[in-house]
């Protein structure tokens, strides 16, 4: 229930992740978690960037608009990866048909190939710089958080009950 507005690529995009420095590589069949992963093998020779593939996502409900590339868009190849799109309001997706091809729930149809996402426009994009979080400067003093470096710590316990249908789509701003 996302309101994603006038963007220069897509709006709402599930790519690959590129880490530089990887210890391990995508395996062929995903664990179910981190623990679970086997270690990689003794002399496995590891590129120096791995993609790893997004999956498992659910990209349900939103409400996409003025995308200059795709309002919605996936690098998948075919359904194998597990992500899925219902329900979104939207103009235009890579590939085309995306909540056809990867429906949340049935089996999905349809053609990966006809208009697919785009990624090296995604990948070549511009973007604003960055630094390492190690090495940034402190923040000045917060106003709502007057007593941040004295006050005692608080145990954060269970999360409180959260009603997800409640949640309603945003209105687009005026300005």
């Amino acid at each position: 229930r996302n309101r994603v507005d006038n963007h220069n690529l897509t709006g709402i995009a599930l790519v690959p992740f590129p880490e530089t420095n990887a210890t391990d590589v995508p395996p062929d069949k995903p664990a179910a978690n981190c623990a679970a992963q086997p270690k990689p093998a003794p002399g496995l020779k590891i590129p120096d960037t791995v993609l790893w593939n997004a999956e498992g996502n659910v990209v349900r409900g939103n409400v996409v608009t003025n995308s200059r590339l795709a309002d919605l868009g996936a690098f998948d190849q075919d359904a194998s990866h597990d992500n899925c799109f219902a329900d979104n309001t939207f103009t235009s997706s890579e590939p085309a048909d995306i909540e056809t091809l990867e429906p949340c729930s049935g089996k999905g149809s349809g053609d990966f190939t006809k208009s697919p996402l785009e990624v090296m426009k995604l990948i070549n994009r511009t973007t604003s710089p960055s630094g390492d979080y190690k090495t940034q400067p402190a923040p000045p003093a917060q106003e709502n958080m007057s007593n941040a470096m004295t006050a005692p710590p608080r145990v954060a316990g269970a999360p409180p009950k959260f009603d997800v249908d409640a949640v309603k789509v945003p209105k687009l701003p005026t300005s």
